[in-house]
């Protein structure tokens, strides 16, 4: 933060884009053309998302018939379901959202399970699959997870368990031996979009049951609120399918009469009827994630699938004083690792560990430290039976995955896998001290000369007295904001700070008043700031910053304020 990062300008656009998107304002033209909009009618699309025109045919999913109709069979038969979904903030969304589907069409013959974080290894196990097939369980969907476990589809199959595959990860070189496997990255999939989330794949197989059964539309639109949970949480790139599933879920968790969502609002100080992707992203998500990493995530899937108010109060309550435990748990990580580095020898790669460290969190504080020091994070601490968990995250530089198989893949690793920044592993505990060299000769051999990470491109400069409620009205045009679609920031120079203060459960944001030649004050709040740089930075008798527009309903009354993505020292 204001150390190592580049402040780059948005050029002005080209006279043709200008002629093009003539309908807009200058800001507003500029904005759309660096989302790669150069004609109105490319505009219109992406400023007014429309759900119903967005989405695509669920049965242009490979698999997607087979899947439909072997649930079909298992429903007219009578036949026992499972459903075995991931236990973070895209699994769990997406377990509620096929178990409200079967229970809005009334079929109850389904069980649950969500395995527990810190006793159980990260998707299937061969073990539980046959408690299953003990327990008569004929079919079994997973979601958010099984595209890896080759050998636990064998285990089911085994078993006679046909089991439906949902699942968004990157691939191995091997297919499960599933009954279906729906996942967009296959490479022989001809679904239009790739980057849905766990629980938004899920809901294209929930469509394409809803379709064959003829079932009316509202069926479908009562789960878009789960799968936007999902998406945003899951940080899938917020463009075409995603952008519209997101702008018509925001409008139904508005509205929602879930009483998990209502309670979740009610316990963190949420607007409902005003609720925004950075609420989700903020408030619902760490909540949600908090209770497989601190308890159990079963508790999350009956806070989003209850219709006891009582119940759901008291579940949101208990997430959060999870959430201020997990907060305390991780500065303690925090602080560790700060203790292991200094400017001077800064390796590459980031690798620490400690058999003390719980691993619910070992992926919420790689992403902190990501954000500290500007470089790859391996975070790892013992597991049980003789085995090391651990977490990666990367700026993008390299592919979680690739790394892992760099560093010695399956004749490595016990169990590995991820998306493009992030990832997980688990090895034999006799394996870490080679887990460092390992990472780092991978990392050195895979990164790219890239300065990307370390440029901030800012859309406009702007003076506070510019700040209104007009602008917002026009920015809000983009959102719902995201990976792939950024909220805009804008640059403010030569300003002073007023005064500051720490604020919320715990102490771990940063409030501060700026002002501009005794102009108005705004409010800028920064969001898990490393306290020991930025107040280095208040200090200053004045700063530029970099910040995002938006609204604050804490105080009871929409506030407008800026959210703090960069500052530095002016004149720097």
């Amino acid at each position: 933060m204001g150390e190592g990062k580049n402040w780059i300008i948005r050029g002005e656009i080209t006279e043709d884009k200008r002629r093009a998107l003539f309908a807009y304002s200058p800001l507003l033209r500029k904005l759309l053309s660096s989302r790669g909009i150069a004609r109105v009618e490319e505009a219109e699309v992406f400023l007014n998302p429309d759900w119903a025109r967005d989405n695509h045919d669920p049965f242009l999913t490979k698999n997607m018939e087979e899947a439909v109709e072997r649930i079909l069979r298992a429903i007219k038969n009578g036949e026992k379901i499972l459903i075995f979904g991931d236990y973070d903030a895209d699994g769990i969304p997406g377990v509620a959202l096929l178990y409200s589907l079967f229970g809005r069409i009334g079929y109850n013959n389904v069980e649950i399970y969500i395995p527990d974080r810190y006793t159980e290894s990260y998707g299937l196990a061969k073990k539980s699959i046959r408690e299953f097939a003990s327990r008569e369980v004929k079919v079994m969907i997973t979601v958010d997870c099984g595209i890896t476990d080759i050998y636990e589809a064998g285990v089911a199959k085994s078993c006679g368990i046909d089991l439906i595959i949902t699942d968004h990860h990157l691939l191995h070189n091997v297919l499960p031996d599933a009954y279906a496997i729906i996942n967009h990255k296959r490479p022989d999939d001809t679904y239009p979009f790739k980057h849905l989330s766990g629980a938004g794949t899920i809901l294209k197989l929930t469509q394409a049951i809803i379709a064959v059964l003829n079932l009316p539309k509202e069926y479908e639109y009562e789960l878009l609120d789960l799968a936007t949970i999902s998406t945003v949480c899951d940080m899938v790139p917020l463009v075409g399918e995603n952008r519209a599933l997101v702008h018509e879920g925001l409008q139904v968790l508005a509205s929602s009469r879930r009483a998990g969502v209502q309670a979740l609002c009610r316990t963190a100080g949420i607007k409902q009827k005003y609720i925004t992707e950075n609420d989700i992203a903020f408030v619902f998500g760490p909540r949600i994630n908090i209770s497989s990493r601190m308890s159990r995530g079963i508790d999350a899937f009956h806070l989003l699938t209850t219709k006891d108010t009582m119940l759901a109060n008291t579940l949101a309550k208990q997430l959060e004083e999870r959430n201020l435990e997990r907060r305390k748990t991780v500065d303690v990580i925090l602080e560790a690792v700060g203790e292991q580095i200094t400017e001077e020898d800064m390796p590459d790669m980031i690798t620490a560990g400690s058999p003390d460290w719980r691993i619910g969190v070992l992926g919420l504080t790689a992403n902190r430290l990501l954000e500290k020091y500007n470089r790859p994070i391996c975070l790892w601490t013992h597991h049980q039976n003789g085995f090391v968990k651990g977490s990666c995250r990367t700026s993008g530089e390299v592919l979680v995955t690739d790394l892992f198989e760099m560093a010695g893949g399956s004749d490595f690793f016990d169990d590995y896998g991820g998306h493009t920044n992030s990832g997980g592993f688990s090895l034999s505990l006799e394996k870490v001290g080679e887990l460092n060299v390992r990472l780092q000769e991978a990392y050195r051999k895979l990164a790219k000369k890239n300065t990307d990470k370390d440029i901030i491109v800012v859309d406009q400069k702007l003076e506070l007295k510019e700040i209104s409620w007009a602008l917002y009205i026009e920015l809000r045009r983009l959102a719902p904001f995201g990976k792939g679609n950024q909220n805009p920031i804008f640059m403010f120079e030569n300003i002073k700070v007023n005064k500051e203060r720490e604020f919320a459960n715990g102490q771990a944001h940063v409030e501060f008043k700026l002002s501009k030649d005794n102009g108005p004050q705004v409010s800028v709040v920064a969001f898990f700031p490393p306290l020991d740089i930025l107040s280095q930075f208040l200090s200053a008798p004045a700063i530029d910053i970099l910040a995002n527009i938006e609204v604050d309903f804490w105080r009871g009354s929409p506030e407008l304020r800026l959210r703090l993505v960069d500052l530095r020292k002016s004149n720097e």
